[in-house]
């Protein structure tokens, strides 16, 4: 019996620690979304598009918001609600600097 609470409580830390390191890429994907290092593309027709590389790595950030807000639910105490909050920051500051860079 024990030997089934133990591997419980490694599955969660594992889990647990993957949710730390999904918000440690999301801060960097929040990072380039606030600098915006790769400028508007300009078009033929005298418009502008977004880079592509500029959308994947958003899209990569807010999955990764997901991920770190789903996985923090395997920690315990406050570290569980510090992780989700910290999920939650990160998914609104990518936004606002993804919507702020590209007006």
């Amino acid at each position: 019996m024990n030997e089934g609470v133990n591997s419980l409580r490694n599955w969660r830390m594992v889990l647990f620690r993957l949710s730390c390191v999904a918000a440690l890429l999301s801060a960097g994907a929040m990072v380039v979304d606030w600098t915006a290092p790769f400028p508007l593309i300009h078009l033929a027709d005298g418009s502008y598009s977004i880079s592509p590389w500029d959308a994947i790595i958003f899209e990569a950030g807010l999955s990764f918001c997901a991920l770190t807000i789903l996985l923090a639910a395997f920690g315990r105490g406050i570290w569980r609600w510090m992780l989700i909050v910290l999920g939650v920051s990160l998914l609104v500051l990518s936004a606002f600097g993804f919507l702020g860079s590209h007006r």
